[in-house]
């Protein structure tokens, strides 16, 4: 390993005391969560469920279909765990094709919401028709500037 900061300087404490502090060692330990790929993972299927790569979409559907899929994920990702009436945690048995067989047992969430769609409806009902002319120009333009 090279060091490239004498140990002594003033320069090396400086250093030390910015990485070594209190805050910045709490932050590198959230850094790495375990779910990390697996939302990846999800996000990556919500977006193939939007945008199959078998079908051809033109530039503004593929952005809008990506916008929507964005939107999907972020109200649905942090779902909760479906519950009975007495409070019980809901599971399921699935047989994945990776495992050969072998059973997985995984706990239910409760199902997706699509709230954003009304969301989306109010923004489109309460702009203007000149507004909403003039957003359209301006992604025409950034479209035919590609």
């Amino acid at each position: 390993m090279r060091k490239w900061i004498k140990i002594g300087t003033k320069a090396y404490d400086r250093v030390t005391s910015i990485v070594a502090s209190k805050d910045v060692i709490k932050d590198i330990s959230r850094l790495s969560s375990d779910g990390q790929t697996s939302y990846l993972e999800g996000f990556h299927s919500t977006l193939n469920h939007w945008i199959p790569k078998m079908t051809h979409f033109s530039w503004l559907g593929t952005i809008c279909r990506t916008s929507s899929a964005v939107l999907h994920f972020n109200e649905n990702v942090k779902r909760e765990r479906k519950r009975s009436t007495t409070g019980e945690k809901y599971y399921s048995v699935t047989y994945p094709k990776f495992k050969y067989g072998d059973e997985v047992v995984r706990e239910r969430k409760v199902p997706p919401t699509f709230n954003y769609v009304s969301n989306i409806k109010h923004v489109l009902l309460s702009t203007s028709k000149e507004e909403l002319a003039s957003i359209f120009q301006h992604y025409r333009a950034e479209l035919q500037c590609l």
